[in-house]
């Protein structure tokens, strides 16, 4: 037969537990969001500094070949790839030959190129559309290597509580 003391013991044990749950999602959810703008507000800012140093081109069309680093592919995955569009969607230059989605509509986008997701932040100015983009996959990695330092003082609470 169970005494009232153990029988508050579990439910207390089962109510920190949930709740530590409702927390840890909640959190997760949060700072999913907030990492997300933060990132976007980051492909924002590399597209107006494109555009801002954009005075060398010229009308003319970027070479497959040019002077944008060669590295090999693993490499370039992890880095975002810059693009300047002519409005009719020739491409003048990329800093990643080979690498990145076309051309999008003005704004964020989320979109599949070459088997892969990326988050692209388009913005025109004059006769130029700058494109800044980076693969999905880089974003959740950079994300999840956050959220272990988040939950390990969610972690020590529960266990101190416990």
């Amino acid at each position: 037969m169970k005494s009232i003391r153990s029988h508050l013991l579990t439910l207390q044990a089962s109510a920190l537990l949930i709740t530590a749950l409702v927390v840890s999602l909640m959190t997760f959810r949060l700072a999913w969001n907030g990492f997300n703008n933060v990132r976007d507000l980051g492909l924002e800012q590399i597209a107006a500094t494109v555009l801002r140093h954009d005075t060398s081109l010229d009308g003319e069309p970027f070479a497959a070949s040019g002077s944008a680093p060669q590295g090999q592919p693993d490499e370039d995955e992890d880095h975002f790839v810059s693009q300047i569009w002519t409005r009719d969607g020739q491409l003048l230059f990329s800093s990643l030959p080979q690498v990145g989605p076309p051309l999008q509509s003005v704004g964020h986008h989320i979109v599949t190129w070459q088997g892969q997701s990326w988050r692209v932040f388009a913005v025109d100015e004059d006769d130029r559309v700058v494109q800044v983009a980076v693969t999905t996959a880089i974003r959740r990695q950079h994300f999840y290597d956050l959220v272990r330092w988040l939950t390990l003082p969610l972690l020590l609470l529960v266990l101190l509580l416990g």
